[in-house]
């Protein structure tokens, strides 16, 4: 919050570079992602619960494999060096979590390490462009549905689940941050992907599949 309130007053040179990287990182990240939301609206119900579930295997292993490939790219580049291209650029990537197995901040955090950040520049840039993207989301999503969410879903019910949310993301942040420097999330991915596909695989559905593709 400490980051988040100087930026919106702009200041200082860092807080005001931070703005232009949110406002710019936001609406990049729009780009990419109201076309697949579009996409995906029209073409995953079309298949089986197994057949979509097997994608996600699939985007876990290449989201792996993108960290793997990142942690030894990293630079000395701090949040004061960000150039508009970076900020199009993770922007432009960020899009692309809302293919389910796709992690957000793994992807961002990779890119900004392939760009020279730093480790601690790379998290803390990345966390700080999900909030705008997921409070855009939230909205775009409501529209383009249709919803009320007042009427649709009860007010309280959206207020205590965000309170439960805050309360359950503030206890664990500090203890994921620390776990996140003696566990590799690479191989958990790659892992996790392997052994999605593994279990799944006996049980798709190629009839749904083909039926889909005729479609």
């Amino acid at each position: 919050r400490y980051d988040y309130f100087r930026i919106l007053k702009g200041e200082g040179e860092e807080y005001i570079l931070l703005r232009k990287f949110l406002v710019i990182a936001t609406i990049m990240t729009g780009v990419i992602a109201i076309p697949l939301y579009i996409f995906l609206i029209d073409f995953f119900p079309l298949f089986l619960g197994d057949f979509i579930t097997i994608i996600m295997g699939l985007f876990l292993i290449i989201t792996g494999l993108v960290i793997y490939f990142s942690k030894k790219r990293y630079g000395e580049r701090e949040s004061l060096t960000l150039t508009t291209a970076d900020m199009i650029i993770v922007g432009l990537i960020q899009g692309f979590a809302i293919l389910p197995g796709l992690s957000r901040s793994g992807l961002t955090i990779a890119a900004l390490l392939f760009l020279g950040f730093k480790n601690e520049s790379a998290l803390k840039l990345s966390f700080l462009m999900s909030a705008p993207a997921v409070i855009a989301g939230v909205v775009f999503d409501g529209i383009f549905s249709g919803l009320s969410f007042g009427t649709v879903i009860p007010f309280y019910i959206l207020a205590l689940a965000l309170i439960i949310t805050a309360v359950i993301g503030i206890i664990t942040i500090s203890a994921l941050t620390k776990l996140s420097y003696k566990i590799n999330f690479a191989y958990f991915c790659i892992i996790l992907g392997v052994i999605t596909i593994l279990v799944i695989s006996p049980f798709l559905g190629f009839s749904g599949f083909s039926e889909a593709l005729s479609y």
